[in-house]
């Protein structure tokens, strides 16, 4: 039988039709019905991570070693699949002049894509001997001189950042497992010790960290082997290089008093209330506190007696709920630096509460004044009470954006947010009185179930999409990313389809 010759076009990669003979390519599959697509047979191949993986016997790159079969077609594009053929691109050249930008080499007279590694990327780094093609990677030698690539994925063939944490540091501690590139944690679960720092993205040591469980110990150094039970246990054991404490989730009793301590406490899924009458959480002393992730209830006590509050000293607040107290209000910022993100307070305050759901007062000099992205609804207070966010005693500017603040109960002359025209509100939903300035506005937010307390937002909702567009906050209150649409939406909830 005379070989008769066929044209072959790849558009994906090719620009010159090639030439391949039935003969040659009858032989090729003679050889794979015989031996079978298994790794003993010499016409097999896979240099894709997916095609080994395909192919079964553990995802193995295979390449081609028969200088006269220098091709793998992993996909089948010309036959069987993870077959190895003649290079179905290649093209006679007399120069690279004569090669396309795909195969830009002339190496013995025929266009390929490399002359050595520098000319390969790092998803296929090597440049084959015989083939002049680029492949994947067998080891870490293969990658050794890519800078921030330097390590050898053999799966999939790619040099890559890490392979796990060990190749990663303290700034970046996580190896992302799909794109094997070093990365700040997110989640707890993700460092070794436990405790992720969010905000850094820094996975904290465990002998900085001071351990909480509801399940604990009365007493002892709170550590992970042996958890405190209490914030007052934790709080007694902050010095030197241990300032972060880990509660996990549950219910803990007894208030939480910071006086003059430098401390970060990190409280996802755990809930704090009192174990008599007065307030959960106080910061004091010139302290130095942030809050993420707890929750605050229960406080009962006078009109006087707050949830949380903040005397002389700095507070940010992340992504916690103060929720469901019925002394004197819920959050009480008095002469303090503060930073209030992603929090939601409801349900605070009563008839004979000064205020309701935020009070900020006392406040003489510029600083660290934030308050941004907050869910403040359902707050009570004394008749004429401004039962939302109340200014005082404001002798600085403060401008406040993304909240929403809305649905407080107010009798007589109470409102919404006011008492010092030095607070001012841009791009946030208030109401049902409306408050002048750039992108407020006045809609019911439409919250998912009020009466179980489920202040997300319902994907209709007004206020979706609303946000400054110049906005920088990255999550919401679950750690749900900002922003999901074309903006962030106003609140501490992030819409997620």
């Amino acid at each position: 039988m005379l070989a008769k010759e066929i044209q072959v076009s790849r558009p994906a990669r090719a620009t010159h039709p090639v030439t391949i003979t039935l003969a040659g390519a009858a032989a090729v599959l003679a050889a794979v019905a015989l031996a079978g697509c298994t790794k003993d047979n010499a016409a097999y191949c896979c240099t894709s991570a997916e095609s080994c993986a395909a192919a079964g016997g553990g995802g193995a790159l295979t390449p081609c070693t028969d200088p006269a079969r220098p091709y793998c077609d992993d996909t089948g594009e010309y036959g069987p699949a993870r077959t190895c053929i003649a290079d179905p691109e290649a093209t006679a050249c007399s120069g690279p002049q004569e090669c396309t930008s795909a195969r830009p080499f002339c190496v013995d007279s025929v266009c390929v894509e490399c002359e050595d590694g520098a000319d390969c990327d790092a998803e296929a780094p090597v440049c084959g001997e015989a083939t002049h093609l680029c492949e994947g990677c067998g080891d870490d030698g293969d990658c050794a001189g890519r800078a921030g690539t330097e390590r050898c994925d053999t799966g999939s063939g790619a040099c890559v950042a890490c392979l796990d944490a060990s190749d990663c540091d303290a700034a970046a501690p996580v190896c992302d497992e799909q794109d094997r590139t070093c990365r700040g944690c997110a989640a707890d679960e993700e460092c070794a010790s436990q405790v992720c720092n969010t905000e850094s993205g820094a996975c904290v040591a465990e002998a900085e960290v001071i351990y909480l469980s509801p399940s604990g110990q009365g007493s002892g150094t709170c550590t992970a082997a042996a958890p405190c039970n209490t914030f007052a246990l934790g709080l007694a054991q902050v010095g030197g290089a241990r300032a972060t404490i880990k509660a996990v989730p549950g219910t803990y009793s007894g208030p939480i008093d910071v006086d003059g301590l430098d401390v970060t406490i990190l409280a996802r899924g755990a809930t704090a209330q009192p174990s008599g009458t007065g307030s959960v959480v106080t910061i004091r002393g010139g302290a130095d506190a942030t809050i993420d992730g707890l929750t605050v209830t229960g406080t009962l006590g006078t009109g006087t007696t707050v949830a949380l509050s903040c005397n002389a000293a700095t507070l940010r607040l992340r992504r916690s709920t103060v929720i469901a107290n019925n002394g004197g209000g819920g959050v009480l910022i008095d002469g303090c630096e503060f930073s209030l993100v992603n929090n939601v307070i409801a349900v605070n305050g009563s008839g004979n509460s000064l205020f309701g759901g935020l009070k900020i007062t006392n406040i003489a000099t510029p600083g660290l004044h934030e308050l941004q992205f907050n869910t403040i609804t359902d707050n009570a207070g004394l008749t004429n009470a401004i039962t939302g966010v109340e200014c005082a005693s404001i002798l600085t500017p403060l401008a406040f954006a993304n909240n929403i603040v809305y649905a407080n109960p107010v009798t007589g002359t109470g409102t919404q947010v006011g008492g010092d025209a030095d607070c001012t509100w841009t791009y946030s939903d208030i109401g049902p009185q409306p408050v002048t300035g750039e992108g407020n506005v006045n809609e019911p937010p439409l919250f998912v179930d009020v009466a179980t307390r489920d202040f997300h937002l319902q994907p209709t909702s007004p206020v979706r999409d609303l946000a400054d567009e110049d906005a920088t906050v990255t999550i919401d209150i679950d750690g749900d990313a900002r922003p999901q649409g074309a903006r962030a939406d106003m609140g501490a909830d992030e819409i997620v389809d």
